[in-house]
C-alpha cells in the first residue's frame, strides 16, 4: 500500500516509541520483547461456536479477583506468569481514547496510523500516552492489515491490554471485541481450544514475517469474544486455557498502588534482584500526570529512597508527593503542561532516578 510523506511522518512517530519502549531498563535489556485484509472498528457478534476457543478456565492462583472495569490488578490475574526480569505494559485503550476526544477510524489506512499516533502521545500536547505491545505489530504499524490479516484481529478491536516481555517469552492478555471465526479463517481450527499457527515454539522463518510476528515466529492464540492471550509459547496459551497461571505476588504492589491512582495506562519493570517499579498515567485537568510506584526490598531502604527523592528532577519532571508504605514507595511527577506523555515510557526505559 502506497503511503503519503504524512503517514510516513507517522509511522516515524511511532518508531520512536516502540523503541523508547523497548530500551534497556537498568541494564539495556528491559523492553526488548523484541508487525490486504480492512479492519472493522468492531467485530461480529459471533455468539460461542465450533470454532471458539474454550473460555472456561479455572480459578486464577494470583489471589486477585478480576476488577469490574479496566484495572492491572485485574489482567494479572488473567495473565500467566513469566519469570525473570520482565517489562509489563497495560492501558485502558477505551477511557484513554474518550478522554483524549479520539475516534477509532475504519480500516488500516493512513487515518488509522494518524489515530495511532495520536494515541502514542510522543508530540507535545498530546493528552494521552498509550504503551502498545510488539505483540500488537506497533513497530510495523503500515502493514497492520498483514498482521490483521494473520491472526483474525488487530488494534481496532482492542479496549485494552496488559502485556508481558521477557525476552524470547511474550504473552499479551486482550480485553475488546473479537470474532472466533474470524481467528479460525486466519489460523485455522484451534486445537484443544488453542489456535496455532504452524511450527515450533520460537522458531524464525523470515518468509512469514509481520505475519503477524517480526521474526515470522508462529503465534498461539486463545480465549472469547472478549478476551483473547497471544503468545509465542504454547505453555502460557495451555496454562492460560487451564487456569494454572501462578502468583504475580512480586508484581502486585506496584500494580494496585497504580490502580488505586486511577491510571489509564502504566508500565512496569520487574528486575532480576525482584525489585518492581512501575510508572502510570492518569488523565487531570485536560492532561496526562505521571505517577510512581516502587517496591523495594524493605521498608529500611524504601524509606531511604524516599528521604532523597522528594524534588527531585531530570529533565522536565520533578517528584514530589512521596509517600511510603513498608516496603512501597508511591510519588508524583510534574511536568510542564505542554510535555509530551511519552516521556513517562523514558523516564522507565533509562531507569530516571526520578522513579525512587
Amino acid at each position: 500500500m502506497q503511503r503519503s510523506s504524512g503517514a510516513s511522518a507517522v509511522v516515524l512517530s511511532i518508531a520512536v516509541l516502540a523503541v523508547a519502549a523497548m530500551t534497556g531498563c537498568a541494564s539495556g535489556t528491559a523492553g526488548t520483547a523484541t508487525p490486504a485484509t480492512t479492519i472493522s472498528t468492531t467485530a461480529s457478534s459471533t455468539t460461542a461456536s465450533s470454532t471458539t476457543a474454550s473460555s472456561t478456565r479455572a480459578t486464577t492462583s494470583t489471589g486477585v479477583p478480576a476488577a469490574d472495569g479496566f484495572s492491572i490488578t485485574g489482567l494479572l490475574a488473567d495473565t500467566p506468569v513469566i519469570a525473570g526480569p520482565a517489562l509489563i505494559s497495560a492501558a485502558d485503550v477505551e477511557t484513554a481514547i474518550e478522554d483524549a476526544g479520539l475516534i477509532r477510524p475504519e480500516g488500516t489506512g493512513d487515518a488509522f496510523l494518524t489515530w495511532l499516533s495520536d494515541t502514542a502521545g510522543v508530540e507535545q500536547g498530546s493528552v494521552i500516552s498509550i504503551p502498545w505491545p510488539d505483540s500488537l505489530g506497533i513497530q510495523y504499524a503500515a502493514q497492520h492489515d498483514t498482521f490483521a490479516a494473520s491472526v483474525g484481529f488487530g488494534i481496532p478491536q482492542v479496549d485494552g491490554f496488559l502485556a508481558v516481555s521477557a525476552p524470547p517469552a511474550r504473552v499479551a492478555v486482550l480485553d475488546g471485541r473479537f470474532d472466533p471465526d474470524a481467528v479460525t479463517a486466519a489460523i485455522g481450527e484451534p486445537d484443544d481450544g488453542i489456535w496455532s499457527q504452524p511450527g515450533e515454539d520460537l522458531t524464525t522463518d523470515l518468509q512469514h514475517r509481520l505475519a503477524p510476528d517480526e521474526l515470522g515466529r508462529p503465534v498461539r492464540v486463545t480465549g472469547d469474544e472478549a478476551q483473547l492471550l497471544v503468545t509465542l509459547q504454547t505453555k502460557a496459551a495451555q496454562a492460560y486455557r487451564d487456569g494454572d497461571l501462578g502468583s504475580w505476588s512480586d508484581v502486585l504492589p506496584v500494580a494496585e498502588a497504580l490502580d488505586a491512582r486511577g491510571v489509564y495506562a502504566a508500565q512496569l519493570w520487574r528486575a532480576a534482584d525482584d525489585t518492581v517499579v512501575g510508572i502510570g498515567l492518569v488523565v487531570e485537568d485536560g492532561r496526562s500526570v505521571p505517577v510512581v510506584a516502587h517496591q523495594y526490598a524493605d521498608a529500611g531502604e524504601a524509606e531511604q529512597a524516599a528521604a532523597a527523592l522528594d524534588g527531585r528532577q531530570d529533565g522536565p519532571a520533578t517528584a514530589g508527593d512521596v509517600a511510603v508504605d513498608g516496603a512501597l514507595l508511591t510519588a508524583r511527577l510534574e511536568w510542564a503542561p505542554e510535555t509530551a506523555p511519552a516521556v513517562a515510557w523514558q523516564l522507565l526505559a533509562r531507569q530516571s532516578p526520578v522513579l525512587g
